[in-house]
């Protein structure tokens, strides 16, 4: 097969929605995150506070690797994502798995569903799309309304911290078998908007596609304020995947919730 190389420049990439082009590489960009260890944690966390995950939603599940980890325990995982072209890939990586699940395709702001399940999670910084506190706060309140009393609501978020340490004004450059991807990521102080453009490359074909992901970051004692008035449950927040308390220099926080059982 003869692949063909056209340098950023020579043709003016195409805009597309978030997540349509990057969902034909992801598992490659993202294949430094140790999906076993991050479910291994989810599931630590909830024995210290004495909670049993047993039918469990992950909200913006991408292609599926964490719903593989959780089926690897024992667990009934259920999916949702806006990407219907991620759902695509995260079925067909969990039935080559032999892993039963359920997936369908859902705005992590309105999530359709009328059954309950016990545990609802949204990782990976998910959350930071959300442009502001009101919807974070709108998005909790309808996530609580599909938990059974006394189930828990686990989410995380990056920090302006993180923002500012690892990804303002860097670039990066990978090949993923066929395609080339570019990505380049700044940091917007006004707004607290870290913004990052994948240009990715079908060597194939020659077609150029751009994506652009805006990540809103927000200090961790507003996103607690704000839902602890307006939702009636448990609030903990711990830091980087330990079981401490949240610090002005860390880069990531981990919201555990609790409804309450009245």
């Amino acid at each position: 097969m003869q692949l063909k190389w056209h340098p950023e420049g020579r043709e003016e990439p195409v805009l597309t929605e978030p997540y349509s082009a990057l969902a034909e590489i992801y598992d490659h960009v993202m294949k430094h995150v140790d999906y076993r260890a991050w479910a291994d944690y989810l599931l630590v966390l909830c024995q210290r506070h004495g909670h049993v995950p047993s039918k469990i939603l992950e909200l913006a599940c991408g292609t599926g690797s964490l719903l593989m980890e959780l089926g690897k325990n024992g667990l009934m995982p259920y999916g949702s994502d806006n990407s219907m072209v991620m759902l695509k890939s995260a079925k067909q990586k969990l039935d080559n798995a032999g892993q039963p699940c359920g997936l369908f395709q859902a705005d992590i702001m309105n999530v359709p569903v009328k059954v309950e399940f016990d545990t609802i999670l949204c990782m990976y910084d998910s959350m930071n799309y959300l442009s502001s506190l009101e919807n974070i706060s709108r998005t909790v309140q309808n996530v609580m309304l599909r938990l059974i009393p006394g189930g828990v609501f686990i989410f995380d978020m990056c920090t302006e911290y993180n923002s500012i340490t690892h990804f303002n004004g860097v670039s990066s450059f990978q090949r993923c078998g066929n395609y080339m991807c570019k990505r380049n990521s700044y940091y917007r102080k006004e707004g607290r908007i870290q913004i990052t453009d994948f240009i990715i490359t079908n060597r194939e074909t020659g077609d150029i596609r751009k994506e652009r992901h805006r990540q809103y970051l927000y200090p961790f004692s507003e996103v607690y304020t704000v839902l602890s008035r307006t939702i009636r449950g448990r609030i903990r927040m711990f830091k980087d995947y330990t079981f401490d308390p949240p610090a002005e220099q860390c880069e990531r926080i981990h919201f555990y919730i609790e409804k309450s059982k009245l």
